[in-house]
């Protein structure tokens, strides 16, 4: 192989890995395109949900006499601070309850109550009118920021307000690599995600852990989902549903079983971090099979009384479909007999229960192989064709499953 080939075969996997590889790039916590005359990293950022609103203006945390409130998707701050922080002289007129700020480039003057500003002597529409609060003359920030040319980034989820004269430039946790378990942030600018990322220098370790793994709740009823540990500072996390036609579930991890089915919840918190219970969803019809016990022969025969109003399930073979009563057309009843014995390859059935059932819901034909499940009623006597009396265990059937 000449040189000029082996050259050629490098220059031609280079170009195959660097167009295979799609996704991030990891790069160093330098970021090459930095311009520190137009953009401005904010660091040590403290990304953990506060209490109360927190402003951040070119790296400095702002303190202010009444904490900033957001009202109807509005921040508003105390006029004074805001002013001062962004190089504003302050005037208040008492008389006209206006409040003004101005340096050499812009002269703003806001009137408590009124949603109009004006701004080197023009109009300008406000979101929420300032008011007083706590003693505080509070006015929109982002108004005032974006009117004096500052960009302004809202993190909803740490309760924090970026601003800058500059662009913003940031490292928000971004997860964890699968294979790796390392983490690593995202740069954003502006509020927008780039493609770069870089490493935290820490590995991932699982934060959530579930007291269950998978849990099981009625239709129309529900079951709370419970968080062993979460070790993240931030303690809030959301819920979602795989399958919210099968089971919903609320912002408090509350499931409510809609229809019969399995659903994956997968719990996130601040840090991306997720954990997953299965929910099955049970129909009352299963929940009610479920409930039946199973019962010998012998055991309902020999002391019925011990038994009238339980919940129970046979297995059996039909040997008689009696006509419905002219009374009760709706009503069937069926000898089953219910005590199964195994010779070789054939299963021989005996003992005689009596069964009654709502016919709409069944069509039965002698000799068929079912399942029934519902509640003892004690005894029953009737009549053989021989006009022989038999007394046998009865049984009112919720369900009737046909196995053959």
């Amino acid at each position: 192989m000449n040189k000029h080939f082996k050259k050629l075969v490098s220059l031609l996997l280079a170009i195959i890995l660097t167009s295979s590889f799609t996704g991030f790039a990891f790069a160093s916590d330098t970021n090459s395109t930095l311009n520190t005359d137009k953009d401005l990293t904010f660091t040590n950022v403290n990304y953990t949900k506060s209490d109360n609103i927190r402003v951040d203006l070119n790296n400095i945390m702002l303190t202010f006499t009444t904490n900033p409130q957001l009202i109807n998707g509005t921040t508003l701050v105390p006029f004074r601070t805001i002013f001062e922080s962004l190089g504003l002289t302050v005037n208040y007129d008492s008389t006209t309850q206006t409040v003004s700020g101005k340096n050499d480039k812009y002269d703003i003057s806001l009137v408590l109550g009124s949603t109009t500003a004006t701004v080197n002597k023009g109009n300008k529409t406000l979101s929420i009118a300032p008011k007083i609060i706590n003693n505080s003359t509070m006015i929109p920030l982002r108004f005032i920021s974006e009117t004096l040319g500052y960009h302004i980034v809202w993190v909803g989820n740490s309760n924090l307000i970026l601003i800058s004269d500059k662009n913003i430039l940031e490292w928000r946790y971004g997860g964890h690599e699968k294979d790796t378990a390392k983490n690593y942030e995202i740069e954003y600018i502006n509020d927008v995600a780039t493609s770069n990322t870089r490493y935290t220098g820490t590995l991932w370790t699982q934060s959530i852990i579930l007291a269950n793994t998978s849990g099981s709740v009625i239709v129309g009823s529900t079951y709370q989902i419970s968080i062993a540990s979460n070790t993240t500072t931030n303690q809030t996390v959301s819920y979602i549903s795989s399958n919210p036609s099968i089971a919903s579930v609320d912002s408090n991890g509350l499931v409510t079983g809609i229809i019969g089915g399995t659903t994956d919840i997968t719990i996130t918190n601040a840090n991306n971090d997720t954990a997953t219970i299965e929910i099955t969803v049970i129909s009352e019809e299963d929940n009610y099979k479920i409930s039946c016990q199973n019962y010998t022969y012998d055991e309902i025969a020999r002391y019925p009384e011990n038994y009238i109003g339980k919940d129970a399930h046979f297995k059996g073979k039909i040997i008689q479909v009696v006509a419905p009563n002219s009374q009760y057309p709706k009503l069937g009843t069926i000898l089953v007999e219910v005590t199964a014995t195994v010779y070789g390859t054939v299963v021989i059935y005996s003992d005689v229960i009596c069964v009654a059932y709502n016919i709409d819901n069944n069509r039965l034909l002698e000799n068929d192989i079912i399942d029934l499940y519902g509640t003892m009623m004690g005894t029953i006597t009737y009549s053989t064709a021989l006009n022989i009396q038999k007394t046998v265990p009865n049984m009112f059937a919720e369900y009737i499953d046909l196995v053959q």
